[in-house]
């Protein structure tokens, strides 16, 4: 199998984490969104975001090693992270 090229582990990881913010955003809302009808817990949607984010973002590093040796499959992860970067970017 041929392996991916730098540039390629490159946009995967930079493309991941405005992917991850728009999962760990997207997730937090569907948990959180019953909290603002309490007075004082409108804001805890964020923190929930936040530690999502970060963990989706280490899904993507962990599973880093595991695209290294397939390029068709970093290429078609490539693609489906800057889909969702787009789609972040588009909902800004």
């Amino acid at each position: 199998m041929k392996k991916p090229s730098l540039g390629l582990m490159i946009a995967y990881l930079l493309l991941g984490l405005p992917a991850s913010v728009l999962v760990g955003g997207t997730i937090a809302w569907l948990i959180a969104r019953g909290f603002y009808r309490k007075d004082g817990q409108g804001y805890a949607w964020i923190w929930y975001a936040i530690f999502i984010s970060i963990a989706v973002y280490v899904v993507c590093l962990v599973s880093l090693p595991f695209f290294r040796n397939n390029s068709k499959a970093m290429g078609w992860a490539v693609l489906v992270l800057f889909s969702l970067s787009l789609c972040l970017f588009i909902k800004l």
